[in-house]
């Protein structure tokens, strides 16, 4: 049998959720809805020149264990809050539960 070369680091191979089933199950609610768009608002203007604060976009991008992903958010939030006057900081993290659906946790301050 040849060498195997190719996905050595792949264990298994797993169908993702819909993102119409994930949207079902998982509702935005009215307060995160309202932040996203009062984020969007906030960097437009800043990106146009309105606004002449900085937009900090901070990592990591993905977390696989949201426990991990709530402790980031609650310790980026008073740095973020500190430098509101100088920029808007903003982080987007996926997580990746045990059930293999995928959330967003959009922060913005």
């Amino acid at each position: 049998m040849p060498t195997r070369t190719v996905d050595l680091r792949i264990r298994s191979v797993k169908p993702l959720v819909a993102p119409a089933v994930l949207e079902s199950e998982l509702p935005l609610g009215n307060h995160g809805a309202l932040l996203i768009a009062r984020s969007r608002k906030e960097i437009a203007a800043i990106l146009r020149g309105d606004d002449p604060r900085l937009v900090v976009i901070v990592g990591p991008c993905s977390i696989h264990d949201p426990a991990a992903a709530l402790d980031y958010a609650r310790r980026l939030a008073p740095l973020a809050s500190a430098l509101r006057g100088r920029s808007l900081s903003t982080a987007v993290i996926y997580t990746y539960r045990d059930t293999d659906k995928k959330s967003c946790i959009p922060t913005a301050s």
